[in-house]
Parts: C-alpha cells; structure tokens; sequence
C-alpha cells in the first residue's frame, strides 16, 4: 500500500509586530515600451508608500540572507539614475531587502532572482513578500500554482499595493483567478505582437533589417 505523505509543517502564528515584508519588483523587456507599465523604480516607490501608510515593516537585507538579490543589469539602470526623482526612491530603500528583476515571467524558471526567492520561503527565512501587482509575480500557471499552494501551506502570505488579498478560501481562488487572467493577457498578447508583426512585413513597411536566409 502506499503510504499517505505527511502535511507539511506549518509555521506558527507571527506577532504582528515581528512581521518583515520583502518587496519584489518585476518588469519584462517586453513591458519596455508600454507606457501603461509601471517602471522598477515607480514599483519601488509605490511599495515603500504602501509599507509606509499600512505600517508595514520592511525587512533589511542582511536581516534574512547575506546573498545580494538583484539582477546582473542592477547596477547599470542604478548609474543611469541622475535625476533626484530616482535617488530619493533609491536613497529610501538603502539597506532594505528589495528585489528588482527584468525578466520575463511567461516562461517557468526563467526568473533566477524569483527562484533564489521561493527556495528562502520554502526554508521559512521569508514568509512575507510585498509587491505592485499578482502579474508582477507570474505570468505562467506553473509559477502561480507554486505561490499559491506555498500560500495554502501557510509558508508564505503576499500583499499587493493595487490589489486585496485576503488569505482565506475566497481570497486564494480570487488571486488563482487574477494569475489566470495575467497568463491568458500574456498569451494574447503575444499572438497579436507577432501576428502585427507579420502584417508589417507583408505589408512591405519593415525597416529593411532581416535575420540572414530570409527573404519576402
């Protein structure tokens, strides 16, 4: 006979007052030249306003890991940021444990940043995270199958500056529903860029730059 597996242990209630938020911020090169998408920096800020009117405490980095969580293009949009907008959202989140990552997240595993995230939740050194958006963390059904089931599990619980979560039964089918949504804007999405693509092709309007072997 096989044997049942054991529910995983779960974490005992935190004090409130213990609780330490990591924000996540997320934005792919596709979201590049979408005005309607909000930046890394406008994601930062946000959250930080959020943690700020909410009381929320923000945990500092070297609280949780010694591991530094940014992507390898970090420090190239940092040395990009001379106006005194950018520093002040910079100046604020010193020494604050903030992950920022230009990834897409339509393909599972693709976000190393995101992973080096879930494999410190799954050991309990972080069990709360704080971002903009749900599509912030995932576009795919594996990935939000994965953090909702964490959330279930109680290893983990979210909140999102433009978007209420309630960790109950309705509150994770609602969350599940909203990455559905994401993932299914995504796919859409996609087909139409190519399929526009192909039109300006067709249509003779490219710019004269085609990968070589092809032709029309």
């Amino acid at each position: 006979m096989l044997k049942s597996k054991k529910p995983p242990k779960r974490q005992p209630a935190l004090i409130k007052e213990e609780l330490k938020y990591v924000i996540y911020c997320r934005k792919s090169k596709e979201e590049s030249n979408d005005g309607q998408k909000q930046s890394l920096l406008d994601q930062l800020r946000t959250c930080l306003d959020y943690a700020q009117q909410k009381n929320l405490r923000v945990a500092f980095h070297n609280d949780l890991t010694d591991n530094f969580f940014r992507d390898d293009s970090y420090q190239r949009r940092i040395s990009e940021c001379s106006g005194s907008y950018e520093q002040s959202i910079l100046e604020r989140a010193k020494g604050l444990f903030y992950i920022v990552e230009q990834k897409s997240a339509k393909t599972p595993n693709n976000r190393p940043m995101r992973n080096k995230l879930i494999e410190l939740v799954k050991k309990w050194k972080i069990n709360w995270i704080l971002s903009y958006a749900p599509d912030r963390h995932a576009r795919n059904l594996v990935e939000s199958g994965e953090l909702v089931q964490l959330i279930d599990q109680q290893y983990l619980d979210v909140q999102y500056t433009n978007f209420t979560f309630e960790n109950n039964e309705n509150g994770r089918m609602i969350l599940w529903i909203n990455f559905v949504i994401s993932y299914n804007y995504s796919d859409v999405l996609s087909k139409n860029i190519e399929r526009g693509k192909m039109g300006v092709i067709e249509r003779g309007q490219a710019d004269g730059k085609y990968k070589y072997g092809y032709f029309i």
